[in-house]
């Protein structure tokens, strides 16, 4: 993740100034742009069709935490209406973009996608991938160096290398905005006789008296147990 992904308003310690002068609004935090914003602001500025350019816009809405495309092909073209030829271009535009390794589907497409675009990947780094992704999350380095036939200080070369890439490119971002929903406290509805409104007790606060009010209302004097059972009557 480059610093320049994220900006932030920097303000002095307060033990170095005087705050009293300070102003509010550089003590909020910059908006943070999330996964899907900084992959849309890419394909807005991209040369493609624009049939092209709202199916991969779309893909980008339905990236998951981990950068990872949680809808299909097929679903996301029924959704829109969209053409089967754009089934193929779309992705493609998707995963052109960066961070490297988003719009594909797991892990070992991900890699596999960073390992393509970089030029100076390492030698054999993509069929190790391909080929043996268990035996390297398993950590039998040997055993894929025997499988590939190659000497051990390739095959360390090899495993050095995929460490450095990023298996969940979306994690660097915020991916998810999630917008609470209000409950409300009580629903209108309209029926033949006019409106009718229902409360919506599921959510409304319970509340009891304790144990030892209750025994003070039934004890004590008259003047205090009339006051306690006021209030008891007003909170239910």
């Amino acid at each position: 993740m480059e610093e320049s992904d994220y900006t932030y308003w920097r303000v002095r310690s307060a033990s170095s100034q005087d705050t009293s002068h300070t102003d509010p609004l550089l003590l909020l935090k910059a908006h943070e742009e999330s996964l899907e914003e900084h992959v849309c602001s890419q394909l807005r500025v991209s040369h493609l069709a624009s049939d092209d350019r709202k199916l991969a816009i779309y893909l980008a809405g339905n990236l998951d935490e981990k950068g990872y495309l949680s809808i299909s092909l097929e679903e996301a073209c029924t959704n829109l209406g969209a053409s089967r030829e754009l089934a193929e271009s779309a992705p493609a535009a998707l995963q052109a973009t960066e961070p490297t390794g988003v719009g594909t589907r797991d892990m070992r497409e991900c890699l596999l996608l960073q390992i393509r675009k970089d030029p100076s990947a390492c030698v054999g780094a993509y069929a190790c991938v391909t080929e043996h992704l268990a035996l390297l999350a398993q950590g039998k380095f040997k055993e894929i160096g025997n499988r590939l036939k190659l000497p051990e200080q390739q095959t360390v070369q090899i495993i050095a290398y995929i460490k450095t890439l990023n298996p969940w490119p979306g994690q660097a971002y915020p991916c998810f905005h999630h917008h609470p929903y209000v409950i409300p406290d009580a629903y209108i509805h309209k029926d033949e006789l006019g409106f009718t409104i229902h409360m919506n007790t599921k959510y409304m606060p319970r509340i009891s008296m304790n144990s030892e009010y209750t025994r003070f209302v039934k004890e004590r004097q008259e003047e205090a147990s009339f006051y306690l059972k006021d209030k008891f009557k007003s909170a239910g």
